[in-house]
Order: structure tokens, then C-alpha cells, then sequence
């Protein structure tokens, strides 16, 4: 096992200088003096970058902070009163349409901010939020910070230009993974086309159609079967931006780019931005990520399991494996490379069945496994009975029949007769009648003197 490790690591070493090469060559194919690509779930990470923590400007793709704000402060279905100050915006800006007074919800608005860029929807929401532009900044400024962006400063919520306003392609990085997250957002910057309704001031409906080509809104070849979301952004000083999502195999990519300011006409650079951000996400997805199984990795998971009731004695200790067989995962080359090597480790959650007795057969399913790394579940099988176990049956000892033995002779029973009677028994008896007479007489006369003493004792009374 050591040896392959070792013989692994030098491989790795090996090739190094090769990654790095091809890590340059990908780099100098993109335009944007300001980018960084990396996996939603580590956003600090990048797979490809360059002048990632340099200040850049952030034009329209900061209404991914304010869309991100409204979605966690707002209920969606809000109502909200346009203002002259958001209704007045000059046709310079990119605008949703909005008429003062109007009322309208707050879904309503984050879908004419994120689909149609508009800036009067974003100064709409800012100012229900936070009262003002100004306090609404507030807000951004400690949103941010809480999720870990140094390197910004918001001083609006819509992007327009000012150097008091600015970010970098690795703090946009870490919003828009954060942001990708919720699902709320996930459907709306994913959504192609929007109508909002009518109402009171304003009597015409309005058609909303996402700037994000890569969903398919624009020309084929910027088609990218993978892309999630995303949100453009443009300044006349400071060049187009390009914030975009794709996921693929459970793998979610967060691409963003900056300044670009050369390679022709504003509809040219566009295009450009989609071209460098679907071949960013095509050169990580195929370089950078691997499909492989638990074999590959080197994952046999088995656990002892000691508590087999109904069987013999010394038999209730019973290996059940985890069956993987037949999945494979979508992972990053570096984490592949980390377990192989043992410097990344799995965790497993194990669920065994109630009661597990025998009779009990091999590769009988006793429970489920999940293998996870980093939180995300790459593997899930039976949990299997590596050998059989047999059912405890009781041995009965044979009970030993007694011999028969000989029946006792019974005597016939003997009727008591009486005994005779003698002469002197006779004599006795007729002896003692006359006393027994004379006795009765005596009581007798006793009685009638008593009785002739009362009456007496009456009449002299």
C-alpha cells in the first residue's frame, strides 16, 4: 500500500510541469484582463485565474447582491410603489420600464432587474428596502463583508460607474456561489423569458427576455448545454463583465470576468465574453474532473456487526460490506487524487434493519451505507452479509422409558362383622335398668313438688 502511494505521488510530481503548462495555455486563450473560474462548493479555490484579486468593476453584475438582499429580506409577493426617483432614470440606462406611482410585487421586479438589467427596478427595490439608495448601499456593504468579500466597496445597487464602486473577479466569485445556492435565485437568473403584468398606471404588459446567451438567447455557437444563470454587464470606461453558472454531473461552476475593453465593437466584446466563459467551463469540466467509481478510489467499506440474535453461540459477529458496485461520481481531479492517497477521507453513515436475527444468507441486504465527502454524498449501497449464518435449533436429550414392573396381588376386601355378646354382658345391662328407673322417678316427684310450692306461694301472695 506505502509503495503505491509513493509511486502515485511521484506520478504527480511528475506531471506537474505539464499541468502548469497547460494551466498557462489556458489562460492566455481568454481575453478579460480580470477572471477566475471556480467550484461553487470552494470558491476560494480557482482552477484558472488571472489578476483575480485585482480591483476591477463590477458594472450591472452587482444586482446579483441586490436580487440576493430583496430575496432574503422581501416576501416576493410584496407590493411595492415606484418612485419619481426610479421612474425618471434618463434612456441612457438600461431600464425595465417602470412608471412612477405604479405598484407592483417584488417578484416582479427582481425579474425586470436580473432578465432586462433594469436600473429602475433595482433603485425600486433599494429604495423599499433600505428606505434610500444610500442606506440600501449600507446594507450591500455588510452583506458583503459577511460572506467574505474583502476587496468590494458598493456605493449603488444597479452598477453604474464610479471608482467609489468596485470588486474583484474572486469576491464576485464567492457571491455568486453563495447566491447560486438559493433556490430562488437559481430560478430567475435561469429564466429565459418573463411577462409582468399590466396595471392601473401602467396599461401595457411587459416582455422580459434574459441577456445570459449561453441559456440559448442568442446565436447557437454561444449556446452552453450546462449554464444555469448568470448576469451580464457593460460600461462604456470600464468594458464588458460577464458573471455565469453551469453545473454538470452535480458539479456547479461560477466563471467571472472583467474590463474587457479590446477586441472590436461593444456587440464584438459581448461576444467574446460568452466564447471565453463556455470554453472556461469546458476546459475545467474535461481537465479538471474525472468520473470514477469506489473502486477506483480505492473505497471497500465494511463494518463488524456483533449482535445477530437466534444463532449459536461464538456465530453472532457477522462482516457486512457496502455494495457500490455499478456508481460512478463526477469529482475533482485534486480530490481523486487526495483519497487515493489517504490525505482525503470519506465519512460513511450507516443504517442497519431492526432486529437483525438468523437464519441470515450470504449477501443478504442487512442496512444501507452513505459515503460523503465535504458533505455531498458520492455513494449509496446495501449494506451486504459477507457470509451465512445459520438459525440456533436446540439439541433434545432422548428420555429413557422405565421398565414395567409387576402389579401387587390385592387381597379381597373383609366385611367387619360384630363381635357376639357374652352372658356377663347380658347380666350387666339388665342390672343397671333399675337404677335408671328409680333415678326418672325421683326427678319426676322433684318436679311436681316444685311445681305445687309456686302455686302455693301465689294464692297466699
Amino acid at each position: 500500500m506505502k509503495r503505491s502511494m509513493l509511486c502515485l505521488l511521484c506520478a504527480l510530481l511528475l506531471l506537474a510541469p505539464i499541468f502548469a503548462h497547460a494551466q498557462t495555455d489556458v489562460v492566455s486563450q481568454v481575453m478579460a484582463p480580470y477572471f477566475t473560474i471556480v467550484d461553487a462548493s470552494d470558491p476560494t479555490h480557482a482552477f484558472y485565474c488571472k489578476n483575480a484579486d485585482a480591483t476591477a468593476y463590477p458594472s450591472s453584475t452587482i444586482k446579483i447582491l441586490t436580487c440576493l438582499i430583496a430575496i432574503e429580506t422581501c416576501d416576493l409577493n410584496e407590493t411595492v410603489t415606484v418612485s419619481k426617483n426610479a421612474a425618471s432614470l434618463p434612456e441612457t440606462h438600461s431600464l425595465m420600464g417602470l412608471k412612477s406611482g405604479e405598484r407592483i410585487i417584488v417578484r416582479d421586479l427582481l425579474y425586470g432587474m436580473m432578465l432586462a438589467s433594469g436600473n429602475d427596478a433595482a433603485i425600486a427595490l433599494a429604495e423599499h428596502i433600505g428606505g434610500s439608495v444610500v442606506e440600501f448601499a449600507v446594507l450591500m456593504n455588510e452583506r458583503a463583508a459577511q460572506l467574505g468579500m474583502k476587496n468590494s466597496h458598493f456605493v449603488n445597487p444597479h452598477g453604474v460607474h464610479t471608482t467609489e464602486q468596485y470588486t474583484t473577479a474572486a469576491d464576485m466569485a464567492i457571491l455568486a456561489s453563495y447566491a447560486i445556492g438559493n433556490e430562488t435565485f437559481l430560478e430567475i437568473t435561469g429564466t429565459i423569458d418573463y411577462t409582468v403584468p399590466a396595471n392601473d398606471v401602467r396599461k401595457s404588459k411587459i416582455e422580459l427576455h434574459s441577456s445570459n446567451w449561453l441559456l440559448g438567447t442568442g446565436a447557437e455557437r454561444y449556446y452552453y448545454e450546462y449554464a444555469i444563470g448568470g448576469k451580464t454587464g457593460s460600461s462604456a470606461s470600464q468594458g464588458k463583465c460577464l458573471v455565469t453558472m453551469a453545473k454538470r454531473d452535480g458539479v456547479t461552476l461560477v466563471c467571472c470576468m472583467f474590463g474587457l475593453t479590446e477586441g472590436g465593437d461593444i456587440t464584438k466584446r459581448l461576444q467574446i465574453t460568452f466564447e471565453d466563459s463556455k470554453y472556461l467551463f469546458e476546459q475545467v469540466y474535461e481537465n479538471c474532473y474525472s468520473t470514477v467509481s469506489a473502486s477506483d478510489l480505492g473505497l471497500d467499506y465494511s463494518t463488524e456487526l456483533d449482535a445477530v440474535s437466534n444463532c449459536a453461540e461464538g456465530e453472532g459477529a457477522l462482516e457486512l460490506r457496502g455494495d457500490f458496485a455499478g456508481q460512478t461520481v463526477y469529482l475533482g481531479n485534486d480530490i481523486i487524487d487526495g483519497v487515493k492517497l489517504g490525505s482525503i477521507e470519506p465519512s460513511y453513515t450507516v443504517t442497519l434493519d431492526n432486529n437483525i436475527a438468523a437464519p441470515v444468507e450470504k449477501g443478504q441486504s442487512l442496512g444501507w451505507v452513505d459515503c460523503s465527502l465535504d458533505g455531498r454524498t458520492i455513494f449509496s449501497g446495501e449494506l451486504v452479509a459477507t457470509r451465512a449464518v445459520a438459525e440456533f435449533v436446540p439439541t433434545l436429550e432422548p428420555t429413557a422409558i422405565p421398565t414395567p414392573t409387576a402389579s401387587p396381588t390385592l387381597e379381597p376386601f373383609a366385611t367387619p362383622t360384630s363381635a357376639p355378646v357374652t352372658a356377663e354382658q347380658q347380666e350387666s345391662d339388665s342390672s343397671a335398668l333399675p337404677a335408671i328407673l328409680i333415678a326418672a322417678a325421683l326427678a319426676m316427684v322433684l318436679c311436681i313438688m316444685g311445681l305445687v310450692v309456686l302455686i302455693l306461694r301465689k294464692k297466699r301472695s
